[in-house]
C-alpha cells in the first residue's frame, strides 16, 4: 500500500533529527542533508513515499505504525533510509523518523 493521505513533516523534527540525534545526522550527512537545507530533506522523503509501498507495523495507542524503506536521493547521493510513520486514520500520517536500513528499529507496535 502506499501512504496516500497527507504527509506531515515537521521542521522541528527534521531540525532534532540533524541537531540532536548524532546518529541520524553523520548517515543523512552522507547524503548531503544538513540543517541548511531542511527542505531537500523533506522533498526527499515526500519522493520516498510517493513512489514505494508502505509496510504496516502494528498499532498502538498513538495509532498505526507504517513504514517505507527504500533510495533516499540526495544532494551528495543515495542513501538506504527507513522512514517511519504514524496514523490515526488514513487520511494523515505524521513523521517520526528515519533511520539507517542497517539498524534494527525496536519498539513501533
Amino acid at each position: 500500500m502506499r501512504l496516500d493521505g497527507r504527509l506531515v513533516i515537521s521542521d522541528e523534527k527534521l531540525r532534532y533529527m540533524l541537531e540532536t540525534r548524532r546518529d541520524k545526522a553523520n548517515y543523512l550527512s552522507r547524503g548531503g542533508f544538513f540543517l541548511q537545507n531542511l527542505e531537500d530533506l523533506r522533498q526527499a522523503i515526500q519522493q520516498l513515499v510517493a513512489t514505494t509501498e508502505a509496510v504496516e507495523e502494528g498499532t498502538n495507542q498513538y495509532g498505526t505504525s507504517d513504514v517505507v524503506t527504500g533510495p533516499l536521493n540526495g544532494p551528495r547521493g543515495i542513501l538506504g533510509i527507513v522512514t517511519v510513520w504514524i496514523a490515526k486514520d488514513e487520511s494523515e500520517y505524521r513523521f517520526v523518523t528515519v533511520s539507517n536500513p542497517r539498524l534494527k528499529i525496536g519498539g513501533l507496535a
